[in-house]
């Protein structure tokens, strides 16, 4: 009998200290494979692990004995290649590994049959002839800059070059529906069974029917958000990253905080894949690489200058009207689009019918007890509501402080731009799209459909609606109320206005208008837009940005901690702050202690600190790693945050 042991490196899959060691010894009869899924003893519990490596057994002094593995759940559950962009992710992102292994590890369910291919026929591509240096270019970055549509035609050309070799394609959109609404047009090209959607919104099975078949090597061409990161490719040739600057690929809530846009880079990296940044305008961070020719620009826009119509219009005497936010330059251009039976699209920045309400008899601004933020009113259900949290406060309630029960709407929101889009143009079809209207399936369904086959009139939108991609083009772009774009001032505010607007003209046909609405019509970035300064604007802004240490100059990282005591988040805010003082050289920038924008949600009080370090620092070998690796219970870690207020 063979009584030969095997030491089994495992990674639980469990959230552990970072600073503590992320993978654990275990005993098993024979090797186990890297990758596979087993099961293990975790103090008083059994719970799951990924196999890091095996090895022989080996005498170990004081005769300590090492736990047994129970069993093996999956053999090469996870890739080589996945497990070293897991350790990628946790190293940048100070995020444990068992947490960045778990996201990676789907749920087994039982899949069904395999689906039929479509017999439809499919469109021929034709290959763009600006793909050809896509194919060619030796770079592996490469920046796509330009209009929605003509994007999509080069990364269509690139999608079937890579299937012709049978290699992998990943598309990664910002949101759900930018992305569903990228695959509907996908469909056209390639057969069913080559091509799959993954985001978090699909079902258990569906998911891991997917897994299983890019796994297999079966699927070409993934569209997903950015959970499409962790998938199993088998042959990943090239990943597009569409808006890259997109506030929506950053991972707010859980660890890890990670950016797709970011981490894609990891992942090309993992695979020597190339990347493909496909951007409206330009970043700030591609502006930098281009200077420094560290990437290869396709700048679409260069080669076709023509514009659509920009219109800036001050509605600063226009606030008081009874239509405003339809000033008397929308209102003209929407009548004149309306009877020539061509399309609109107005961009709200706020869900909800106002940005907030106040109390007519005290002024009181309505505020949600738990968040301390404004709550917005929604007209449809008659309720104010808090966009984050669940608390909600009804048509008819009393002010808190005064106990009066008429409140003014003050702000723009949708729901506003909405009604008196229906008192003003009665006959116009209507259609609105807000993260609300998408994350039903069904609705979001419903919305495809009437975006593909022009089943509308007036499109009115939040800023997810600059991404419904080259389903839909229109007659009239507009802002009613532009200025709210800007109403948090942060250090990459004006770049995130700047990508809003190149999204919006994308959008727009060479023969419309882009119209805005404004009280600041001779601003800087208004005037960089509107005449193609695009160089100077971006000058400025890395300039800008240099004098203040801010990204692409620096790295940060924001800590965070959250409690339902005020006194003690001040506290353990001020002690930690101390400690990162202590042990910071000269070379990291420590902020102290603020409260961010939001400074309380859903009942807790929050406190911010941002260390800032060289572009190219490693933060697990920094002096302020011991601090960060022992945060306690209540911090959170984020890298690269997208905001830093």
């Amino acid at each position: 009998m063979n009584n030969k042991k095997n030491i089994i490196q495992v990674a639980p899959l469990i959230r552990l200290p970072i600073a503590r060691t992320q993978v654990f010894s275990y005993l098993f009869q024979e090797p186990i494979k890297r990758g596979s899924l087993v099961e293990i003893p975790f103090y008083n519990r059994v719970i799951l692990g990924i196999v890091m490596d095996s090895r022989d057994d080996f005498p170990r002094k004081g005769n300590f004995e090492l736990k047994r593995v129970k069993r093996i759940a999956a053999e090469e559950m996870l890739s080589e290649k996945q497990i070293e962009f897991a350790k990628k992710m946790a190293d940048f992102y100070l995020s444990p590994l068992g947490i960045v292994l778990k996201i990676m590890v789907p749920k087994i369910v039982k899949t069904r049959n395999e689906k039929k291919t479509n017999s439809a026929k499919l469109e021929i591509i034709k290959i763009h002839n600006r793909a050809k240096e896509i194919f060619g270019a030796k770079n592996k970055e490469i920046a796509l800059i330009g209009p929605k549509k003509e994007r999509d035609e080069i990364i269509f050309s690139a999608m079937h070059k890579a299937a012709e070799k049978n290699k992998q394609f990943l598309y990664i959109a910002s949101e759900i529906f930018p992305a569903a609404a990228f695959f509907e047009k996908l469909k056209k090209y390639f057969p069913a069974n080559e091509i799959a959607l993954v985001h978090g919104s699909i079902s258990k099975g569906e998911f891991f029917e997917a897994w299983e078949r890019i796994r297999d090597g079966k699927v070409k061409i993934i569209v997903a958000t950015k959970t499409g990161l962790f998938l199993p490719f088998r042959e990943l040739d090239t990943i597009a990253v569409e808006e890259s600057g997109d506030i929506s690929h950053k991972q707010w809530d859980m660890n890890p905080r990670y950016n797709a846009a970011r981490s894609a880079q990891m992942l090309a990296d993992t695979h020597d894949a190339k990347i493909i940044y496909s951007n409206s305008v330009f970043s700030s961070e591609i502006w930098k690489k281009k200077n420094e020719k560290d990437i290869r620009i396709i700048d679409l826009g260069a080669d076709n200058p023509s514009r659509c119509e920009i219109k800036i219009t001050n509605v600063f005497e226009e606030k008081k009207s009874a239509d405003f936010p339809i000033g008397k330059e929308l209102h003209k251009s929407l009548s004149s689009l309306l009877d020539k039976k061509e399309k609109a699209l107005l961009v709200v920045n706020r869900k909800g019918f106002s940005s907030y309400s106040v109390c007519r008899s005290c002024k009181t601004v309505l505020r949600c007890p738990d968040c301390n933020r404004a709550l917005v009113y929604f007209e449809e259900k008659e309720k104010y509501q808090c966009l984050h949290c669940s608390h909600v406060m009804n048509l008819l309630s009393s002010c808190p402080t005064c106990g009066a029960s008429q409140f003014s709407h003050q702000g723009v929101g949708i729901q506003l731009v909405e009604r008196k889009i229906k008192r003003l143009f009665p006959s116009a079809r209507i259609l609105r799209l807000d993260t609300d209207a998408s994350k039903s399936k069904k609705n979001s369904g419903k919305i495809l459909e009437d975006l593909a086959s022009g089943n509308f009139d007036v499109l009115i939108g939040t800023q997810i609606a600059l991404k419904i991609g080259s389903l839909q083009e229109f007659d009239l772009v507009a802002f009613p109320s532009f200025d709210d774009l800007g109403s948090i001032p942060d250090f990459n505010t004006r770049e995130l206005i700047f990508a809003m607007l190149g999204q919006a003209e994308g959008l727009t046909r060479k023969k419309g208008i882009l119209l805005i609405q404004t009280t600041y019509p001779d601003s800087f970035l208004l005037d960089s837009f509107r005449n193609q300064k695009t160089a100077e604007f971006f000058e400025k802004e890395l300039n800008e940005r240099k004098k203040t240490d801010n990204p692409p100059f620096s790295r940060i990282i924001k800590l965070f901690y959250r409690d339902r005591n005020k006194k003690k988040v001040e506290t353990e805010a001020k002690k930690t702050f101390s400690l990162l003082q202590t042990l910071a050289d000269s070379n990291i920038d420590t902020s102290e202690p603020f409260e961010p924008f939001a400074a309380k949600k859903r009942g807790y009080y929050l406190k911010n600190i941002l260390i800032k370090f060289g572009p190219e620092t490693n933060a697990r070998k920094s002096p302020v790693f011991p601090v960060l690796g022992g945060l306690k219970k209540g911090w959170a870690v984020d890298v690269d945050p997208m905001s830093t207020i």
